[in-house]
């Protein structure tokens, strides 16, 4: 089975639009509706009552991002979820580029794939200097830090994994909030498992 999970806080007016857009190749969609203050979860039972494939879980307390997104592993690899691909619900990521995940990770040796929005030098050059000179120096240090210097956008959140080595992964060393995918790139190279970046 393919799954998608999704961690969701505060997001009931972009919720709708994301999972609209997750092509029918996906068997289940595991959305982690995180503690939010809003709406998100009346728009979640709505929107599950038309697509089948949606499994809402809800955490009493915020666990962050990380944390979220972890429940939602979690319950995949439980549920015998052959490949797992994580999607944020405020709609800054394409469902459009899930198919490639997938067949990357069932084509070809690679355990783990992430996007990568640099591919294209130009896509860097249109960020504020700021925030471009804060990405080089975290990217460095994240490449340093996980041993993966080939990565170009380690914060990238657009992820994808085989379950089988997912299960390898020590879950209690994951960061809980922002960090969360940095701490996956430190858990996988303890592993050596091989990274492919998807150009989005």
């Amino acid at each position: 089975m393919i799954s998608i999970v999704i961690p969701c806080y505060n997001v009931f007016d972009k919720i709708e639009d994301v999972l609209s857009k997750i092509p029918n190749i996906v068997d289940r969609i595991y959305v982690v509706n995180d503690a939010s203050t809003d709406n998100t979860l009346d728009i979640l039972e709505q929107f599950s009552s038309l697509d089948k494939r949606i499994i809402i879980i809800s955490n009493d307390i915020n666990l962050g991002v990380g944390g979220a997104v972890k429940v939602g592993l979690l319950k995949a690899i439980e549920d015998g979820c052959e490949i797992v691909i994580k999607l944020d619900g405020d709609g800054q990521m394409e469902p459009e580029h899930i198919p490639n995940f997938i067949k990357v990770l069932r084509k070809h040796h690679y355990s783990f794939v992430k996007a990568n929005r640099f591919y294209d030098f130009s896509a860097l050059k249109k960020m504020p200097l700021i925030r471009r000179i804060g990405n080089i120096a975290l990217t460095f240090l994240i490449r340093l830090s996980s041993g993966y210097w080939s990565i170009s956008d380690p914060t990238n959140g657009y992820i994808g994994f085989k379950s089988e080595y997912l299960k390898k992964i020590d879950f209690e060393k994951l960061h809980d909030r922002y960090f969360f995918e940095s701490s996956v790139l430190n858990e996988l190279h303890f592993y050596k498992i091989k990274i492919l970046e998807i150009p989005i």
